[in-house]
């Protein structure tokens, strides 16, 4: 991700690859995603089944006061993975 982001010389290649991320890039996951009957249901099925399709990421959902937060880690330290950790976060 870092010789990519170094090559084409931009900073955000995180966020313009988050940016064009859709639900079908999710696998199998997204079919739960689809048919969950609230967010809430959709959200916790991504953090429990995640695993599944992507190795190497870690998800976790916590409410606080209210406000639910999502918080996203992988696993090991790379030139890039600043780019992959904002994609991830900037997906839709």
């Amino acid at each position: 991700m870092q010789a990519a982001a170094d090559a084409i010389g931009r900073d955000d290649l995180g966020l313009l690859l988050g940016k064009r991320s859709t639900m079908t890039n999710a696998g199998p996951l997204r079919l739960l995603v689809y048919n969950a009957r609230t967010a809430r249901e959709a959200v916790d099925a991504i953090v429990r089944y995640h695993g599944l399709w992507y190795h190497g990421i870690r998800l976790d959902h916590t409410t606080d006061r209210g406000f639910a937060c999502l918080s996203i880690a992988i696993d090991g330290r790379f030139p890039g993975s600043d780019h992959l950790l904002t994609g991830y976060l900037a997906a839709r």
